[in-house]
């Protein structure tokens, strides 16, 4: 992502956070990130920010995260992740027994359910 479109991203963050009359240390609290995190992303200093930060944002600014990708000119994947990684990724407090927990009782209501694999919460890999 060049400049401009970072500057643009950080723009469209602050508007959002701003009209939603959150302060940068109550957004940087919220998503566990430093407030200086969430200042320089304003500002438009990150190139690259990490995905999983800005869907964590996105969460909280109760924004769309297709359009806060789109901005960071990221791909937008055209499905869903798996339940085990959508689990530990939205909830990463949940600890892996929890997940597979959850995803052995959604098979048993539905039949298998995409992948048996499962997602360590504590690290968002695969085992």
């Amino acid at each position: 992502m060049n400049q401009e479109r970072s500057k643009h991203l950080g723009e469209f963050l602050r508007a959002r956070r701003e009209e939603l009359g959150l302060s940068a240390r109550h957004l940087a609290r919220a998503v566990g990130v430093r407030d200086s995190t969430i200042i320089r992303l304003e500002r438009g200093a990150y190139a690259a920010p990490a995905a999983d930060k800005l869907a964590r944002i996105a969460g909280q600014l109760k924004v769309d995260l297709a359009d806060v990708f789109a901005l960071a000119e990221y791909v937008v994947p055209s499905s869903l992740p798996a339940l085990p990684h959508y689990l530990a990724l939205r909830y990463p407090e949940l600890q892996r027994e929890a997940i597979d927990e959850l995803h052995e009782h959604l098979e048993r209501l539905l039949g298998p359910v995409r992948s048996a694999r499962t997602v360590s919460a504590s690290n968002g890999r695969t085992s």
